[in-house]
């Protein structure tokens, strides 16, 4: 596929992609929403065929789940690179120059966070591409919605697929690229209806129809006015393509030949020819508009990007500050600060309702140790009724400041904490704990 972008966008676009991909990197991302165009799409609709034609490489693709975990692939116009990728997740890095090995590293990748098998994971997996002949553009693929489990799939997959995706979606900051068959009615396509649940104006969707040459005899003109926005309205609009079908993948045709074999497609199809001059059909049209809209995304996004950034390094200094001089290091004092460590912690969790049911996460920043002590309220129900509520400060105080303090005396004190918010902790949750 030649991914080529205009002459005059490719100099001004390269730095902003490099900065969100650089963010994410970082791990920006897991606290922050980052401009974004996430890929969706029921199963089987040509979702993989559409990333493989952007891309040049061949992904994993078969029946059933495909896409198993989230696929980041940053794509990087490079002149002097003939081809090199990089696979990188968790702490693994893996170079190659050979694009016939895509399929098997991202498979491999897959079953090693998500297992061998049909589960989803929703720990990243990102891909970078570099070659003269494809775009500068980001894109995160998720796994397609499956309706009915098949084989050993769990039978809430369906439920599990569309948690997953609505967790990138639902984000103002996301560009959603919906992938929808030509061939079935677009008003039932699932992505396409959770799309709209989270963007009902279509501020933030675009559609890609795929398979135009399966459709009906009869059904060009109610296609092509979906492609208008007359059916069902989207500010990105929508774009056709026709990529590779199955028998062109056995018969190994190149993408190159089969970007070509698309155009001749469109420039001799009676209905569909003029999309070409309107810039709604071909892979080539649907790299420069993706890339025009995610660069547009994010100078939009920036200002309040920077902001949030910087409110939380102000947040992150500020707390660095109150430990200037590290925790104390003789046993009475490194004791104490331990104690008020896990006495703020657990205020704070109590004071958001985030009480987990996991014993080993009950406290998302408590000790297990002291923590797992909360459980025996079950039999001190009564207890925490008559806690005189006035002395909580000073208990906290002597728990502090004892040398002799013990778990009891924390486990004590939570209790107080309790009373003080009026919280109990629900028998049934915690029993198996």
């Amino acid at each position: 596929m030649n991914g080529e972008v205009h002459s005059h966008l490719e100099e001004s676009i390269r730095p902003y992609i490099d900065l969100i991909d650089t963010l994410r990197s970082a791990g920006i991302h897991k606290d922050l929403a980052l401009p974004t165009i996430v890929v969706i799409g029921d199963q089987s609709s040509g979702k993989s065929s559409v990333l493989e034609a952007l891309s040049g490489v061949a992904l994993p693709r078969g029946s059933g789940i495909v896409t198993r975990c989230p696929l980041e692939l940053r794509l990087k116009k490079v002149p002097d690179v003939y081809w090199k990728a990089v696979l990188s997740y968790r702490d693994k890095r893996t170079e190659f120059v050979d694009s016939s090995l895509v399929q098997n590293r991202v498979e491999t990748a897959q079953n090693e966070l998500a297992g061998k098998g049909v589960g989803i994971c929703d720990e990243l997996i990102t891909l970078e591409v570099m070659s003269p002949d494809v775009c500068d553009l980001t894109m995160i693929d998720l796994p397609g919605i499956a309706r009915v489990p098949v084989k050993e799939q769990p039978d809430d997959i369906g439920n599990q697929i569309k948690q997953l995706i609505m967790k990138f979606i639902e984000k103002q900051e996301t560009i959603n690229m919906v992938v929808v068959p030509c061939n079935i009615d677009i008003a039932t396509t699932e992505a396409l209806k959770m799309a709209q649940e989270v963007d009902p104006d279509g501020k933030r969707t675009v559609a890609i129809l795929t398979k135009p040459d399966l459709i009906d005899t009869g059904t060009e003109k109610s296609i092509l006015d979906i492609v208008h926005n007359k059916v069902i309205t989207l500010r990105k609009g929508y774009i056709m393509v026709k990529c590779r079908g199955q028998q062109q993948i056995n018969d190994e045709i190149p993408l190159e030949e089969a970007a070509h074999m698309e155009r001749d497609f469109f420039q001799n199809h009676d209905y569909f020819r003029g999309l070409l001059t309107e810039n709604k059909a071909t892979i080539k049209c649907l790299a420069i508009k993706l890339t025009q809209n995610l660069v547009d995304h994010i100078k939009k996004s920036l200002p309040q990007l920077d902001e949030e950034i910087k409110k939380q390094l102000w947040d992150v200094r500020n707390k660095l500050k109150e430990f200037e001089g590290g925790p104390p290091q003789d046993p009475k004092g490194a004791k104490q600060f331990l104690i008020k460590e896990d006495l703020d912690s657990t205020k704070d969790t109590w004071n958001s309702h985030l009480i987990r049911p996991s014993r080993n996460s009950l406290v998302p920043h408590g000790r297990p140790d002291v923590m797992y002590t909360l459980p025996e309220l079950y039999d001190t129900e009564d207890y925490i009724c008559h806690v005189p509520v006035a002395d909580c400060a000073t208990w906290e105080d002597q728990c502090i400041h004892r040398s002799d303090v013990t778990c009891d005396d924390v486990f004590t004190l939570c209790a107080h904490i309790m009373a003080q918010h009026h919280l109990r902790l629900p028998k049934d949750r915690y029993t198996s704990a």
